[in-house]
């Protein structure tokens, strides 16, 4: 399992970093599990570092800024987002996407979506579904696809899901 959330986060970076390179002022976004995201500018990340079961994160001058478990990040994103945002919290947990229940048996169900379409990869990176979202919700049918972990990308952010 180990080796599957590795490739996975490996893949999660790819994806966001390939669709949003083109973006101005960009962030790096880590939304743990539970508690507030981390949110920092990329010109102040000097290296960004999968090591055993964590996930470290280095300033310029190669100072540990962040850390934390990878069974503990709900997923990586970039944005356009300036750090630090205050944002109240009501605000901020009504502009998320949801998606639940997280691991899931049969079906994924995704709320809050403003993507035209959300896409499902193996954790390899090979495109399962394309799903068109209509009015901001999105069911996801995972029965027919093997136990592990997938990505999932809706608009500008990625999702790591387990399939029980």
């Amino acid at each position: 399992m180990e080796a599957i959330m590795k490739r996975t986060f490996l893949f999660v970076l790819l994806v966001v970093a390939i669709c949003c390179q083109s973006r101005a002022e960009l962030s790096l976004v880590v939304r743990p599990l539970t508690g507030a995201d981390k949110v920092t500018a990329l010109h102040s990340i000097g290296k960004l570092v999968y090591s055993g079961d964590s996930l470290y994160l280095y300033d310029v001058r190669q100072a540990l800024i962040y850390q934390e478990e990878l069974v503990k990040v709900g997923h990586v994103r970039y944005s356009d987002e300036r750090p630090p945002i205050e944002v109240d919290d009501k605000q901020n947990v009504a502009a998320q996407v949801a998606v639940y229940p997280n691991p899931t048996a049969d079906v994924l169900y995704i709320d809050k979506v403003e993507a035209e379409e959300v896409r499902l990869y193996t954790s390899d990176g090979r495109l399962l579904q394309v799903i068109e979202a209509t009015e901001g919700r999105v069911e996801v049918d995972m029965l027919a696809y093997p136990i592990g972990a997938y990505v999932l990308f809706c608009g500008g952010e990625v999702f790591t899901v387990i399939k029980k």
